[in-house]
């Protein structure tokens, strides 16, 4: 997690690595944030549609942090996030790889505009294949069983985005600096569209671990 704190424009770059290399532990939620006013409307950013990318407070929030003079970090908890059943978090969401891969492509052009994409590119695609894809892709196809959605169809459907070129580009320049050999393995894994690894350990393993996805997110 980030550390609290107030955040110079210099040392925001350490918020940005954060960001990009452990999503998993740094929220980029909307809800978590608030802006000044004329910060935003000097960025000209605006949400992009959810039926368009997935998660689109991540593309506003990575988007924005460039242009960002000063940030400051709080530890209190000043919002209470309602997870109910039925929500749109809970239910299988048949374009969500298409949305992802939407909004991997959203965040280069935008670092591509601030003339910073080949400074960041490695550490966007890192987050795309990482946390994007096999942080929430993947559990998302094998863990949504419907009489609309199989577990067969969701090892279709891996199997499948492991092998469209957005994927496969990003998997070749990602960003691999301080990955664990268990990390390697699976990146080489996905290279080759190996899904059974993935299978076993999203599926398989999760059946001895009762209710705890976090624990299996980190696992892998």
């Amino acid at each position: 997690n980030a550390t609290p704190g107030s955040y110079t424009e210099e040392e925001i770059e350490q918020l940005r690595d954060l960001a990009f290399r452990s999503a998993g532990k740094y929220v980029l939620s909307a809800w978590s944030y608030a802006y000044r006013r004329e910060t935003l409307e000097k960025s000209g950013l605006r949400f992009v549609s959810e039926r368009e990318v997935g998660s689109e407070d991540y593309l506003f929030n990575l988007s924005l942090l460039p242009s960002m003079k000063k940030v400051i970090v709080l530890q209190d908890a000043l919002y209470d996030y309602d997870k109910r059943e039925g929500s749109l978090t809970q239910k299988y969401r048949q374009m969500l790889a298409k949305q992802y891969a939407c909004l991997h492509e959203r965040l280069l052009e935008s670092y591509d505009a601030l003339q910073i994409k080949e400074k960041y590119a490695g550490l966007i695609h890192r987050f795309y294949v990482w946390h994007l894809v096999l942080g929430t892709c993947f559990p998302h196809e094998y863990y949504h069983a419907t009489s609309e959605h199989s577990i067969a169809d969701g090892r279709r459907n891996i199997r499948g985005i492991m092998r469209t070129n957005n994927f496969r580009i990003s998997i070749k320049n990602c960003d691999r600096k301080n990955l664990s050999n268990n990390k390697r393995i699976q990146l080489m894994a996905m290279k080759v569209g190996f899904e059974p690894l993935f299978y076993y350990l999203f599926a398989c393993a999760y059946r001895g671990m009762g209710d705890s996805r976090t624990d299996l997110y980190f696992l892998i």
